[in-house]
C-alpha cells in the first residue's frame, strides 16, 4: 500500500487519522445532554412545518407534505439538514432538494435511456413554465414555483441540474477522481447554491462562499458515490474511477457479490482521501462565511459522518455497518449547526 495523501504511513487508519472526530470534553458532553429536549425538536419541528403549510391540495394530498416526504424517503440527511435551516427557508429549500429527487430517481426508475431523457424533458420544461407564471400541475413544480415568488433563485441552476441528469443517464463508469468531481460539481453544488439563496443573504455569485458550496458539493458528490457501490454492485452498476480501479487490478466479479476485497478497499481510501480533502478546505474556511448563512453547509457534517464511520470499517464499502443510518446524525447536526462548525 502506498503512503496515503496526508504524508503518514501506508496504513488506512493512520492515514486517515485526521478525520478522527475530536474527543468531547466533560462540560461539552454534559452541555449537550442538557440540550436533549432541543434534539428530540426535530420531528416536532417537521410536524409544526407540516401543519402550517397553505399550500393547494394536489392529487389528494397537500404539495408541500408531498415534498417534505418525498426528501425525507429518499434524501435522509439533507432532509435534517433542512429542518434546521431558518424558518422563513425551510420551504423553498425542500422543494429545491425535492425537485433534485425528482431528477436523481429518473436514472434508477427508467429501463430505456430515452424514457428517462423524456421524463427530464418534462422537467426542463417545467422549470421554463414555472418562471413564467404557470407551472404544470404537479407538486414539486407548484412548491417551486412559491419558491421562486420567495426567493430569487436562479433559473440557471435549476435547468443545470436537469442537463447534467441528462449527461449522466447512460450508468457509464467514471473515468478518474476528477471525473467524479465534474459529475459532483454538477449535480450536487447548485443544490447547494440554490438552498444558499432561499437564505435571502444576497451573496453575489462570485464570491468566496459559493466557492466554498462548491467544494462541498464535490465532498458531498465523492462520498454519496462510494455510498452507492454496495447498493448497485448486484446490478453490475459501479461509479468507483476507472483508472484508479484498474491500477489496484479490481476483479469485478468480486465487486458484483459484494465480497471484501483489499484492492477494493484501496479504491475506496484515494476516492475518501479525495473527498476529505474538499471537506478539510470547507472546514477551514468557514469562519469566512456570515454566521446565518452557515446552516446551508450543514449536509458537510453528513459527508464527515459517513466518512469517519468509512474509516473504521477500514474502507470496506460492504461493511454491513455502512448501510445503516446513523442514529448519532440528527444529534451531530443540531451541535454543530448551533456552534456554527462543520
Amino acid at each position: 500500500m502506498n503512503p496515503g495523501p496526508f504524508g503518514q504511513p501506508a496504513n488506512h487508519v493512520a492515514a486517515f487519522s485526521k478525520m478522527s472526530a475530536p474527543m468531547m470534553s466533560t462540560g461539552v458532553l454534559r452541555q449537550l445532554l442538557r440540550s436533549r429536549r432541543q434534539l428530540l425538536k426535530l420531528p416536532e419541528i417537521e410536524r409544526k412545518y407540516q401543519s402550517r403549510s397553505s399550500f393547494a391540495i394536489v392529487q389528494g394530498r397537500n404539495s408541500s407534505s408531498y415534498c417534505l416526504e418525498l426528501v425525507r424517503k429518499y434524501d435522509y440527511e439533507n432532509f435534517l439538514c433542512t429542518l434546521l435551516l431558518p424558518s422563513h427557508a425551510r420551504a423553498g429549500a425542500i422543494a429545491v432538494r425535492a425537485f433534485n429527487v425528482e431528477l436523481a430517481r429518473v436514472r434508477d426508475t427508467v429501463s430505456e435511456t430515452q424514457i428517462g431523457l423524456m421524463r427530464l424533458q418534462f422537467w426542463l420544461d417545467a422549470v421554463d413554465k414555472t418562471f413564467s407564471g404557470a407551472p404544470p400541475e404537479q407538486p414539486v413544480a407548484a412548491e417551486l414555483y412559491k419558491a421562486t415568488q420567495r426567493h430569487r433563485i436562479s433559473k440557471g441552476w435549476l435547468k443545470r441540474l436537469v442537463e447534467s441528469r441528462k449527461q449522466s443517464l447512460s450508468s457509464q463508469p467514471f473515468d478518474s477522481i476528477r471525473a467524479m468531481e465534474e459529475y459532483s460539481v454538477n449535480t450536487v453544488s447548485p443544490v447547494n447554491y440554490l438552498v444558499l439563496q432561499c437564505l435571502d443573504l444576497g451573496l453575489s455569485v462570485d464570491s468566496e462562499h459559493l466557492q466554498l458550496v462548491s467544494r462541498l458539493g464535490r465532498a458531498q458528490g465523492l462520498s454519496s458515490l462510494l455510498r452507492s457501490t454496495a447498493r448497485l454492485a448486484p446490478r453490475r452498476i459501479c461509479y468507483l474511477p476507472s483508472d484508479v480501479m484498474a491500477r489496484h487490478v479490481v476483479k469485478p466479479d468480486r465487486l458484483w457479490r459484494g465480497m471484501d476485497d483489499p484492492a477494493v478497499r484501496e479504491v475506496a481510501f484515494e476516492v475518501a482521501s479525495a473527498a476529505n480533502r474538499h471537506l478539510e478546505h470547507v472546514k477551514e474556511n468557514l469562519s469566512k462565511v456570515p454566521r446565518e448563512a452557515r446552516s446551508a453547509f450543514l449536509p458537510g457534517v453528513a459527508v464527515a459522518s459517513y466518512l469517519r464511520r468509512l474509516q473504521r470499517a477500514d474502507f470496506n464499502l460492504f461493511h454491513p455497518a455502512l448501510q445503516q443510518r446513523d442514529g448519532w446524525l440528527p444529534a451531530r447536526l443540531w451541535w454543530r449547526n448551533w456552534r456554527g462548525t462543520l
